[in-house]
This record gives structure tokens, C-alpha cells and sequence, in this order.
């Protein structure tokens, strides 16, 4: 049986503690992935941590201001989900999609999940980008979103952007976390 796969998006300290993009309302999120992280690893399930870090010159700066520079404590996942991060499944992003300037296609074939659940921050933004990533590969997976464990950037039209995955991007969309 393949095993499932859970990609966990900017859930790092520049988008939920500290730095210009930060929005501490965003780790409401957090708890919820937690629990995700914790039932679903003790089932068999791997996960994959996908962080903005950057350097100079890469072009999301050319959009946002300096934000999650590689080697700050931005680019750091936050401590309430750092147990579950490892050597081997930090994955630095230099752009808003995960697939760009990474090796996650790589991986995602490597692995060929049945089932890829993708939560973090910003719906909207990384979390929508690496979903289309995940879309324009070839991987026959069903692709779940958590509404419990996402957030937008542009917090009051998240139902558009989840509407949105699931009518063009055929993204199954749950409330909870504990549907999965």
C-alpha cells in the first residue's frame, strides 16, 4: 500500500512570530498541524517541511521586502512543530512554489504517495503555489487540504482560495484535520 505524505508549508517563525511578513494570528494553525503531524506520522505517514529561505538577489524579493533570509531565526520552522523537523525533510524554498529551486519533484516521485495533505501559510500564496506545482507533475495522488490548517495571507477571501483548489485544482477540502 502507498503511504501518504504530508507537506507542511511555511509554518516557520517569519510568517507566524517575527519579521515584516509575520502575522501572530497565523499560528492558530499551528496546534491544529501538530495534531495532524502526530496522528498521521504514528500511521506510517512521512512529512516534508517547505521554508522560504532566501538570498539575496532571488526573485520573490523583487515582490516582497527581505524576508526569511537564509540562516535567520525567519527561516526557522517554530518551535511548536520543530520535533518533527529533521536534516532530511527541511526543505528550503526559494520562491513561493515548493517545486521551484528545490528537489521536492524528486522526492514526490521518489516516494509516490497515494496521498499528499498540504497545510501552512499562505493559502493564498505558497500554499496555493506549491499545489499547483504538485498538479503540474506527473503523480497520480489525491491532494487534501485542512481548512483547520491553513491560513491566507488575505485572511477574508481564504474560502475563494480554497474554492478555488478545489474547482480547478481538484483538492479535496476538509474542515478538520481529524476528517483525514
Amino acid at each position: 500500500m502507498r503511504k501518504g505524505l504530508i507537506l507542511v508549508v511555511d509554518d516557520i517563525n517569519g510568517f507566524l512570530k517575527k519579521g515584516i511578513l509575520a502575522d501572530k494570528k497565523n499560528m492558530v494553525v499551528v496546534p491544529e498541524t501538530k495534531n495532524l503531524l502526530r496522528r498521521k506520522i504514528s500511521e506510517g505517514w512521512e512529512v516534508l517541511f517547505l521554508c522560504d529561505n532566501h538570498k539575496k538577489g532571488d526573485p520573490e524579493l523583487q515582490i516582497f521586502e527581505d524576508h526569511c533570509m537564509a540562516g535567520t531565526e525567519e527561516a526557522k520552522v517554530v518551535d511548536d512543530l520543530f520535533e518533527f523537523v529533521t536534516p532530511e525533510n527541511y526543505i528550503p524554498k526559494p520562491g513561493h512554489d515548493g517545486f521551484y529551486g528545490t528537489n521536492l519533484e524528486e522526492i514526490l516521485k521518489q516516494k509516490n504517495p497515494e496521498k499528499v495533505i498540504v497545510v501552512g501559510v499562505c493559502t493564498d500564496i505558497c500554499v496555493l503555489y506549491t499545489i499547483i506545482g504538485l498538479r503540474n507533475i506527473e503523480l497520480d495522488c489525491q491532494v487534501i487540504v485542512p481548512k483547520d490548517c491553513v491560513r491566507a495571507f488575505d485572511v477574508d477571501n481564504t474560502d475563494v482560495w480554497l474554492a478555488h483548489m478545489k474547482n480547478v485544482l481538484d483538492v479535496q477540502i476538509v474542515e478538520k484535520q481529524e476528517e483525514i
